[in-house]
């Protein structure tokens, strides 16, 4: 008796190999393995059905679920941004009051500190969105 294609939405694998098939342009799979040459059954409705079922609305499982601090994380993330940025604007006041004509010396190193810091927080909160979209998807 012959093994079946196993099939998860457009992606085949072989039963005896795991050699990955691609459904063809008229969008059938072979009946043998490319790879090991092996004779298998090709059951449609089988890849139709997890298909569907993989597109199915998204569900918060999996790595969502399990690190659903970083999303308290991101927020605490976004929120230093605003408050980095409410004392960037009072130190360089308090720096230009202080030093007045030698403020520009004083001024260089807590500007680059400050693009720096929020360009840090901008790329942490893209990656946690990267990650949290990326889960979704899949």
């Amino acid at each position: 008796m012959k093994e079946s294609l196993i099939i998860e939405g457009d992606v085949a694998r072989c039963p005896s190999c795991g050699h990955i098939a691609v459904k063809s342009k008229e969008g059938n799979y072979n009946s043998f393995c490319e790879k090991c040459g092996k004779d298998f059954l090709v059951n449609e409705e089988q890849g139709d059905r997890i298909g569907k079922e993989k597109s199915s609305p998204v569900s918060i499982t999996g790595l969502s679920l399990k690190y659903e601090v970083l999303e308290i994380y991101q927020s605490l993330a976004s929120l230093l941004m605003f408050v980095n940025t409410g004392y960037f604007i009072f130190s360089l006041v308090q720096i230009i009051d202080t030093m007045g004509n030698n403020a520009g010396s004083f001024m260089l190193p807590t500007i680059i500190t400050y693009v720096i810091t929020m360009f840090s927080l901008f790329c942490l909160t893209k990656m946690i969105d990267f990650l949290f979209d990326l889960d979704k998807k899949n």
